[in-house]
C-alpha cells in the first residue's frame, strides 16, 4: 500500500525521487537520514527520521508529522542561512527546496484573499503569526507541513495503522494552497523583480499546488477525512466572482491546477 499511496499523492515526479536533485526542472538538494526512530516503510518514518528533533511528544501521527517538518525546515534555515533570509521545504522521502524569502511582508497578502477564499486557518496564520511578517513563506513553511501531515494520515488509513478518528486532516492542503496563491500574487505587486526573475521559485509553487491537489483529491473520500465544508470550500471557489482573479492568475501561471 506504500508504494501505490506514493504513486496516487506523487504522479507528478519521475524517477527515483528520493535521490533527485532535479525534478521537472526544480533543483532539490538531498536531506541526509539522522536516525532510525522509527522502524516501518511508512511517509511517517521518511519524516521522523530526517529530524534531529522530531515532536515525537505528540501522539497523532499527522500532527508529529506536521510540526517535525517545521523542526526540520527550521533545521534546514539555520544551517544554510547565511547573509540573505532564506527558508527550506522539506518534502518526504529526504529531500528539500531552499529558496530566498522575497522582499515584502507577509501582511500584503490578505489584501488578495476574499472572504470567500478564507478559511478557518486564516486569521491564525494570514491575520495572525506576526511574527513571521518579514518572512512571508512562513505561509509556503506551513503548506508543505500540512501536505506532508495528510500525506501520512492517507499512508496510514492505506496500512491498516490509522488510530486516530475523523479530522479534517486533508482540508489543510486546500485551504493553504489558496493562501500560497495569494502569496504569488502579493509577490507579483510588491517584489515584481523577485516574481519574474525567480524562475525557480514558481516553479516550485506550481508542483506543490500538484501535491496539495492531488493529495487532497486521494484523501478526500477517506472515512477518517471526509467533510462536506472543505468540498463546499473548493466549489465555491472555483464558482464565485469573488475569486475569480485568483482563479485567472492560476490559470496563467499554474495551469489551473485544481479549477476543474
Amino acid at each position: 500500500m506504500f508504494i501505490k499511496t506514493l504513486t496516487l499523492l506523487l504522479t507528478i515526479l519521475v524517477g527515483q525521487i528520493g535521490y533527485a536533485t532535479t525534478i521537472n526542472g526544480i533543483e532539490f538538494i538531498e536531506v541526509d537520514r539522522v536516525s532510525d526512530r522509527v522502524k516501518e516503510e511508512s511517509i511517517y518514518a521518511d519524516i521522523i527520521n530526517f529530524a534531529k528533533k522530531p515532536t515525537l511528544g505528540i501522539r497523532n501521527r499527522m500532527t508529529c508529522a506536521h510540526e517535525t517538518t517545521h523542526m526540520i525546515n527550521a533545521e534546514l534555515r539555520n544551517k544554510l542561512q547565511k547573509d540573505k533570509k532564506i527558508n527550506a521545504f522539506y518534502l518526504p522521502p529526504g529531500w528539500a527546496f531552499v529558496v530566498e524569502e522575497p522582499n515584502m511582508r507577509k501582511s500584503r497578502v490578505a489584501e488578495f484573499i476574499p472572504s470567500e477564499a478564507r478559511g478557518n486557518r486564516y486569521k491564525l496564520y494570514v491575520q495572525g503569526s506576526k511574527s513571521w511578517d518579514d518572512r512571508p513563506l512562513y505561509l509556503v513553511d506551513e503548506w508543505c507541513a500540512y501536505i506532508n501531515g495528510a500525506m501520512v494520515g492517507i499512508n496510514d488509513v492505506d496500512n491498516g495503522v490509522y488510530k486516530d478518528g475523523w479530522t479534517d486532516g486533508v482540508s489543510g492542503c486546500l485551504e493553504m494552497s489558496m493562501y500560497c496563491v495569494a502569496l504569488c500574487m502579493a509577490i507579483e505587486k510588491y517584489d515584481n523583480d523577485y516574481w519574474q526573475n525567480n524562475k525557480q521559485f514558481r516553479l516550485f509553487v506550481n508542483w506543490n499546488l500538484q501535491r496539495a491537489y492531488n493529495t487532497y483529491m486521494v484523501g478526500k473520500d477517506y472515512k477518517a477525512f471526509k467533510w462536506n465544508r472543505q468540498e463546499q470550500f473548493l466549489k465555491r471557489f472555483r464558482e464565485s466572482n469573488a475569486t475569480k482573479d485568483m482563479r485567472d492568475f492560476m490559470t496563467k501561471h499554474f495551469n489551473g491546477i485544481g479549477l476543474r
